[in-house]
This record gives C-alpha cells, sequence and structure tokens, in this order.
C-alpha cells in the first residue's frame, strides 16, 4: 500500500495546481505584441517527459509561414501537461495538439530558452475549412478563470477570423509597432 503513497500525492497534487489555474485573458493585439513567434505550421510528433517535477509535451511543428519573428522551417515548443512513461498531469488551460493537424501558433520564447504557446491554448488557433473561406478559430478557455487586466473576472469567448483576415490584422499591427 505504501508503494502507490507517492503516485497518490501526485495525482492529489495535479488535481490542485489543474483546478486553480487562472490566466489574464489576452486580446488579438496582445498575443501579437507578446509573441516573440506567430508561425501556421503542421504539428508533426509531441512527446511527453519531466522538466523538474513538472510533466511537459514538446512538439515539432513544420513551419508553413512565419508572421512575426525570424523565419524558421522547424520549431519546436512545450506545453505544461502530458503524459511521461505511465504518469499523466493534466493543466487547465494548456493546449492540446493533434498530429497532422494544421494551426497558427503564438509562441513566445522565455529567458531560459524554453518556447511555449502565449496564454496557454489562448494562443492556438486550428486552421478549419479550405480555399477562401478557410479560417484561423481559437476556442474559449473555458476550464480556467480569465482576468481582465484590472484583475475582474472575465469569459473567454474565443476568437473566429479568415486566414485572411488574420495575416492583415497581423500584418498592421507590426507595421504599427515599428512605427512607434
Amino acid at each position: 500500500m505504501t508503494r502507490f503513497a507517492p503516485l497518490s500525492i501526485l495525482c492529489v497534487l495535479t488535481a490542485v495546481i489543474a483546478s486553480a489555474t487562472t490566466l489574464e485573458l489576452l486580446n488579438f493585439d496582445a498575443l501579437i505584441d507578446k509573441s516573440t513567434l506567430v508561425v501556421r505550421g503542421r504539428v508533426g510528433n509531441c512527446d511527453g517527459g519531466f522538466r523538474g517535477a513538472m510533466i511537459y509535451t514538446q512538439c515539432a511543428v513544420d513551419v508553413i509561414e512565419t508572421l512575426k519573428g525570424a523565419p524558421v522551417a522547424q520549431v519546436r515548443f512545450s506545453v505544461p501537461g502530458g503524459r511521461a512513461g505511465n504518469l499523466r498531469q493534466s493543466i487547465a488551460g494548456a493546449p492540446q495538439f493533434q498530429t497532422g493537424a494544421e494551426y497558427v501558433l503564438f509562441l513566445w520564447t522565455g529567458p531560459s530558452g524554453l518556447t511555449q504557446v502565449m496564454g496557454l491554448s489562448q494562443g492556438k488557433f486550428e486552421i478549419r475549412g479550405s480555399g477562401a473561406t478557410r479560417a484561423a478559430v481559437r476556442e474559449s478557455v473555458s476550464d480556467v478563470t480569465m482576468l481582465d487586466g484590472m484583475g475582474h473576472e472575465v469569459h473567454d469567448s474565443g476568437l473566429r477570423m479568415t486566414l485572411s483576415s488574420l495575416r492583415q490584422r497581423m500584418a498592421s499591427r507590426l507595421t504599427r509597432s515599428v512605427t512607434r
């Protein structure tokens, strides 16, 4: 029975951490401004592993288009939570990815060199549809508490726009940022 105690403690701690996620709701301009790299790409493999006491899932993306930052052919990023061996850790608000699916990703690389999705799921836009109706969709992040810039609780309703609109808004924002 005592062999299972560490696993039980880990499960309880994971549940406490996962249920306590609070994020600042980022509008589209804030996602652009705070990201160090924005790419459209197709997810390759994702593998979980430990980084300290936390499990992180590291994913590789074959880049189709770079919207902000230096052009790259592939980028690797980490997402908190996932599976490492027989252990699984869930983090509320952490994005999940499907191998082969196409996304626009707002990424941030911190001083440690770890690249992550900006604002957890807020920085993940799934590409849906085809042709002129191709849309970039970010589902609402409903399993976390969201706060506005003043610390007031707000509801995340997600975002949806055509891929061409996303490109135009990105270009406009980046042009304004350079001229300031």
